[in-house]
């Protein structure tokens, strides 16, 4: 927030140190900011969403993960971002809602879940004890339901690419014993209703859509 608020544009565009956008978007970003900076009712820009997961070859795909956020906010208007994942417009005193948005038809690519294990690790030594008062430890990808996995068949942002073939996993191994978890099991129900009901998301949305002009 403290960041949001020494901002001085139209719009601020928030990314975490794990997203990259892809270059071939790049212009269409900016035509989507140009586009609707008129139309003060469009409060903020919503992506897609590639959540890589154990190899920069697959993604995962579930309700269990947020499919779309908003990250770029229009900056004249009074928001809040309890973390980092979404934000609250607060256009009452102490009440906030989540911002009108337009989906911009980009990807964001999230590459947190595709560090190499022992950098994970590392990472766990040093965050967990913030959460939990305890250095925390990784035990690698493969306890993963494996329905939600999707091969990736695109291309990665070419800046990303270096890091890619240096710091990232390359061997995901499958947990043979991992057993689907209550929480699994509600996914994977949540899965079929969606294949069901085609166009159906029931995904975590901290947005609402309007339409496009």
């Amino acid at each position: 927030m403290i960041a949001q608020f020494n901002c001085t544009g139209d719009w601020v565009f928030y990314l975490e140190g794990d997203e990259i956008i892809h270059e071939k978007d790049y212009s269409l970003i900016c035509k989507a900011m140009e586009d609707n900076l008129e139309r003060t009712e469009v409060e903020a820009l919503v992506f897609d969403y590639y959540h890589f997961y154990g190899t920069p070859d697959q993604y995962v795909y579930s309700p269990k993960w947020y499919r779309k956020a908003p990250r770029i906010l229009r900056n004249t208007i009074r928001s809040w971002a309890p973390d980092g994942l979404f934000w609250l417009i607060m256009d009452k005193n102490r009440q906030g809602r989540y911002p009108n948005s337009i989906n911009i038809g980009c990807h964001l690519y999230h590459y947190g879940h595709v560090r190499s294990v022992a950098k994970m690790n590392e990472k766990m030594k040093r965050v967990e004890v913030y959460w939990s008062g305890k250095a925390g430890s990784f035990a690698g990808y493969g306890n993963v339901d494996l329905s939600t996995i999707v091969p990736f068949n695109f291309t990665h942002p070419s800046i990303v690419q270096k890091w890619l073939d240096l710091e990232a996993e390359h061997n995901f191994v499958v947990n043979p014993h991992y057993k689907l978890s209550v929480r699994d099991k509600k996914h994977r129900m949540m899965s079929r209703i969606e294949k069901i009901f085609r166009g159906l998301d029931l995904s975590k949305k901290q947005y609402k859509l309007i339409k496009h002009k």
